[in-house]
């Protein structure tokens, strides 16, 4: 008879507040995944970036980057020097879609066109991958 009340008391929680779901995006994997497979297409050392321009979702860069090395990239070609492409992935609207952009320089003037609400994302995959050279002003922008 004791635990019927505290179990009643949990339902009524429950529907009261609801559940909030942690995770990632349905189909997000998949997203990261295609992107990736967009990421073998380019040649050379790439830096992978994110511009968040109406909302904070999106598939993070790191996500990419790491799916690109499962699916068999060389990791060494993931890098954050200035004068190297930047593949950026542009969050808008809740689609994401990656645009190549010659440089850092190019990006930030992208960015400096736009003003997204946010940029970034590099600083994740840099350390992962390169944890012994990754300095955190190399991810900033």
């Amino acid at each position: 008879p004791r635990p019927l009340p505290l179990l009643a008391a949990a339902l009524v929680a429950r529907a009261w507040w609801g559940l909030t779901v942690v995770g990632p995006q349905p189909g997000a994997l998949a997203r990261a995944d295609a992107l990736a497979r967009q990421l073998a297409a380019e040649p050379g050392p790439v830096r992978v970036d994110g511009a968040w321009m109406d909302r904070p979702e999106g598939i993070d860069p790191a996500a990419v980057v790491l799916a690109a090395v499962l699916q068999g990239q060389d990791p060494d070609r993931f890098r954050a020097d200035p004068d190297i492409p930047v593949a950026l992935l542009v969050h808008e609207g809740g689609a994401t879609r990656m645009i190549r952009l010659d440089s850092l320089d190019a990006a930030r003037a992208w960015a400096a066109a736009r003003h997204p609400a946010r940029v970034g994302g590099a600083w994740d995959w840099l350390a992962a991958l390169h944890p012994g050279e990754a300095r955190l002003e190399d991810a900033d922008w």
